[in-house]
């Protein structure tokens, strides 16, 4: 009896989209498991800012999803997700220094399924 071997199944999550396409929202979250964590970069009230400043600061792997900040929409910027916060937190140290310049921090995957949510 032969066993065919299956190639292993990898996935790219590139959030970078063309200018005339809308960036993933809330939906690039959709899925993801409340384990895990993710580094917040930045926060406004538009989303077009984020991307286009992500790019600017050349991030590859970046999502943006919108919540509700004081009854007005809001868009959070965030990269990675990460095993443990400790994971999380040495990634800080490889982004660019502008980016790193913002303060990011480490944020449970949990609390981005809950501001997603809203």
């Amino acid at each position: 009896k032969t066993v065919e071997k299956q190639a292993p199944v990898t996935t790219k999550t590139v959030s970078q989209a063309p200018k005339a396409t809308p960036a993933p929202t809330s939906s690039s979250h959709e899925g993801v498991p409340g384990k895990g964590y993710t580094i917040q970069l930045s926060a406004a009230s538009r989303e077009d800012t984020l991307n286009a400043w992500a790019k600017q600061q050349n991030l590859s792997n970046y999502q943006v999803y919108k919540t509700s900040r004081n009854g007005q929409a809001w868009y959070v910027l965030t990269t990675g997700n990460y095993k443990t916060p400790a994971d999380a937190k040495s990634a800080i140290s490889s982004l660019p220094e502008a980016v790193k310049a913002k303060s990011p921090w480490v944020k449970p995957m949990s609390q981005v399924r809950k501001e997603s949510a809203q």
